[in-house]
């Protein structure tokens, strides 16, 4: 044990200093995958999931806990999200009212890449509302006022069960989006391994005192409206990949670190050499994804 001490020395050393924990520039690793969209989230078991743990606005008193995951699918070429939020005080509605009215979730998603303004119809971006209705009934809309067809958002379902709230759907990722504009521009991004995309969630809470609350992985605003402002995500190849997980062997420890330690600066280096954000080389990025999953067993 005691010659992995400066090992441990540096790891804890660079976790203390290297790199904010919600850096949206430093991308998460989204698993290939297709689950069943159904609310039930049995089939999202192993995955890398990302707590919605910091106040986005507002106040959260009745919510436990939050958390999110992406994958995506290249045969029938769709992101795929999951959110589960453990919600005392559940304020369902049976259709969008106002951004602060009811327990929902907004997806913000720039899958072209594009880091510019949404603009008024959202056409470089998308930002979408999923709520559920008090009888157990589900429901969508985009930027508060566009309808939402099955060419956006193909299958989605919210299940508000006990405590907790889940959330998952299917979404169709363009790179510009003209069924709000009338435009001819409109284009779908073609998902392959290595694809970088803007993804990020926020889960709104209704409490009962008439408050509401907001809750993000980070606090970097405008997700709504900006592209800019969305969490970095990095495709991985189709049979999936466990962020820091080097080696293969299920789990993040000390050998992965090695591993990385090792190939730190290299470029064109591959997943098994420590680029787990696929961006080509093995960084402080690389680190930063290591260090978060640290202990991690798949």
């Amino acid at each position: 044990m005691e010659r992995w001490a400066p090992v441990l020395a540096v790891v804890v050393l660079c976790a203390a200093v290297a790199v904010a924990d919600h850096d949206i520039a430093v991308p998460y690793v989204a698993a290939h995958g297709s689950p069943v969209v159904d609310g039930d989230l049995g089939d999202w078991a192993g995955a890398d999931w990302i707590a919605l743990d910091e106040l986005y606005s507002g106040g959260a008193a009745d919510v436990a806990g939050a958390r999110y995951c992406l994958r995506w699918n290249d045969a029938a070429n769709l992101l795929y999200f999951a959110v589960e939020v453990t919600d005392a005080e559940q304020n369902l509605q049976p259709a969008y009212t106002t951004w602060n009215g009811h327990d929902d979730v907004e997806i913000s998603v720039d899958a072209g890449n594009n880091t510019i303004y949404f603009q008024a119809t959202m056409t470089k971006g998308q930002q979408i509302v999923f709520g559920a209705a008090p009888d157990g009934g589900d429901w969508v809309i985009a930027s508060w006022s566009n309808p939402v067809g099955t060419d956006l958002v193909p299958e989605f379902a919210v299940v508000a069960d006990g405590t907790v709230i889940r959330y998952e759907g299917a979404i169709v990722p363009y790179s510009h989006y003209s069924g709000w504009s009338g435009d001819t521009e409109q284009a779908v991004v073609d998902l392959e391994a290595d694809v970088q995309l803007g993804f990020d969630v926020v889960a709104v809470t209704k409490l009962n005192d008439s408050s509401y609350g907001m809750l993000a992985n980070n606090l970097v605003g405008g997700k709504f409206q900006q592209g800019s402002s969305l969490q970095k995500w990095t495709l991985a190849a189709a049979g999936g990949c466990n962020p820091g997980d080097a080696d293969g062997d299920g789990d993040v420890d000390l050998d992965d670190f090695v591993i990385l330690k090792n190939n730190f600066g290299t470029a064109g280096a591959t997943y098994a050499q420590g680029d787990f954000d696929l961006d080509g080389d093995v960084d402080l990025d690389d680190f930063v994804l290591l260090k978060n999953n640290f202990g991690t067993t798949y």
